[in-house]
């Protein structure tokens, strides 16, 4: 398992299935829900937190092609 502090909570990304960052707000879609929970995340230091302990670059990062 790898796990991410968000807000003060572990967070099993083994578990998500997707997540994005948008207008301040964490949003993550997780394993048998139909609708993502928002997060407060106004710097988006959970997001970058996240994407690391995930093994992914942010979205700005990648290009066109999904590269960076």
């Amino acid at each position: 398992m790898r796990w991410a502090l968000i807000n003060s909570a572990h967070f099993n990304t083994y578990l998500i299935q997707a997540f994005y960052w948008a207008a301040g707000k964490l949003y993550i879609y997780w394993q048998g829900e139909e609708g993502p929970d928002g997060y407060a995340d106004p710097d988006r230091e959970n997001y970058l937190r996240l994407c690391h302990a995930a093994g992914v670059r942010p979205v700005e990062e990648v290009d066109a092609c999904g590269e960076g």
